[in-house]
């Protein structure tokens, strides 16, 4: 194995977080919306390589392009780096030791360089490292359709550092993206196209952004319900561990009192047992086992309602079920997450309501609705509502949701359902959860759903949603 093999080969091993993966998703969703709305295509790359930057410290992101005439790589997009730097780098020719990004498109494979001052694919460009304190540079190739190596997408750093499984992947979407928009702007002179084929190209690459944004979307649906069910893993499981803890110890008690009631009863204690002292103990007994009885009921309707919202979350299947009881079992599987606020949940509507829907749609969208309440609108100081009320009007259910929290600008409310868009990013909000709402409610449901002011303070969501699917 080669000495830079075993540098690729050691770096660390840490999986991706959640957080991370919806930061490279927020590249990803921005660089394609920007493609499909035929942004200006430097704009675009500048963008890319700025938001790609931004996730590593003290590095910079370029994009070097291969001259179809010449054959040497040249900087295209690099909006860090200074007007030196990107002239030095001008004009490489592909070779074994030209540097990471020549490397790349030279072998077509993703090049790792953790020491730039003593890695012989830098051997050739070395003093360009040292008078640039290039450290180390991570490269990754731009491939055409023809899956051939054109171009290349790095991230530069001024320290030595190793890439993590984040920054490979983070890498791998930024080329992917760039590949896109190559396809899409046909950068490169020798691959312009006959205008008679223009239509075809543009409907072929429409396609491919429109399956591209769909893959995603459905990678955040899934990924934030991931993230919710977790959530309801870990709220049950506290939810549940105090009733049974108190059985547990309950159960002790009894077994102990038995014991030693048996024994006078026996005659093997100390003294015989009098009738008063027998029917205390047995009172005692009875409302020991009226506690145990208590405390496995509580544990068993927490399991009942988890069991019922997780299994619909899980498996998206379409069934009948009445809506009043299953948006009370979605509010009471939630009470680990809202119970240290001084908070009432008020359900109105007709408890005969059935509909024939899909109620995991229904789970999340509920479950999101009362988490962004939590996060955004509520504090633990103050006593606080939410609303969910429904009615049937034709053959369709009218179903408002609304709290009474500190409710959001009129600038915020417009861009309220746009995915990433969220005041609390710093507080690890990742913009997602009303983006989820929004497409459950428009697809997966067929329906409408709006947002509103309340007066003096709160929220409300008002979802047109067909009774049955």
């Amino acid at each position: 194995m080669s000495n830079h093999d075993q540098a690729e080969e050691s770096s660390f091993k840490a999986p991706i977080t959640p957080d991370e993966d919806n930061q490279i998703l927020s590249i990803q969703a921005t660089i394609l919306e920007m493609i499909v709305f035929q942004c200006d295509a430097q704009k675009t790359m500048e963008k890319l390589c700025t938001m790609t930057e931004s996730l590593l410290d003290n590095s910079v992101a370029s994009i070097m392009l291969k001259d179809n005439t010449t054959g040497l790589l040249n900087v295209i997009s690099a909006p860090s780096l200074s007007k030196a730097g990107i002239d030095a780098l001008t004009g490489l020719m592909p070779e074994a030791g030209g540097g990471s990004c020549v490397n790349a498109v030279f072998t077509n494979e993703p090049h790792y360089v953790t020491n730039t001052f003593e890695d012989e694919r830098w051997c050739n460009v070395r003093q360009l490292a040292h008078n640039f304190n290039i450290c180390s540079c991570w490269s990754m190739p731009i491939r055409n359709q023809n899956a051939e190596a054109i171009a290349s997408f790095a991230l530069t750093s001024f320290e030595h550092r190793s890439p993590t499984l984040f920054h490979k992947k983070l890498l791998d979407t930024a080329a992917y993206v760039a590949s896109i928009l190559f396809k899409s702007q046909e950068l490169s002179d020798e691959n312009q196209i006959d205008k008679s084929n223009v239509e075809s190209l543009v409907n072929e690459r429409t396609k491919e952004l429109q399956t591209a944004l769909s893959e995603m979307q459905d990678h955040l649906v899934y990924s934030e319900k991931m993230v919710l069910l977790g959530q309801l893993v870990a709220g049950v499981a506290h939810e549940i561990s105090t009733p049974i803890g108190v059985s547990i110890t309950s159960v002790t008690h009894l077994s102990n009192q038995m014991i030693k009631l048996r024994k006078s009863i026996s005659g093997k204690g100390k003294a015989q047992i009098t009738r008063s002292k027998l029917e205390e103990e047995l009172t005692k007994a009875e409302k020991t086992s009226d506690m145990i009885f208590y405390n496995l009921d509580r544990a068993a309707s927490h399991i009942r309602s988890f069991r019922e919202v997780a299994v619909d979350q899980s498996s998206e299947k379409q069934r009948t079920f009445m809506l009043y009881e299953y948006l009370q079992e979605v509010v009471d599987s939630l009470h680990a997450e809202y119970r240290r606020y001084s908070l009432e949940i008020h359900i109105d509507g007709n408890k005969g309501l059935e509909l024939d829907s899909y109620p995991g749609a229904y789970s999340q969208i509920v479950s999101n609705l009362i988490i962004n309440s939590l996060k955004h609108g509520l504090n633990y100081e103050k006593l606080h509502n939410i609303w969910m009320n429904f009615c049937r009007d034709g053959d369709q259910l009218t179903l408002t949701y609304q709290d009474d929290g500190v409710g959001v600008s009129q600038e915020e409310l417009d861009h309220l359902f746009e995915p990433f868009y969220t005041t609390k990013r710093s507080e690890g909000c990742s913009g997602l959860g009303l983006h989820i709402i929004y497409s459950l409610v428009t697809k997966k449901l067929k329906g409408t759903i709006e947002a509103s002011h309340i007066e003096d303070d709160g929220l409300r969501f008002t979802m047109k949603l067909p009774l049955n699917l």
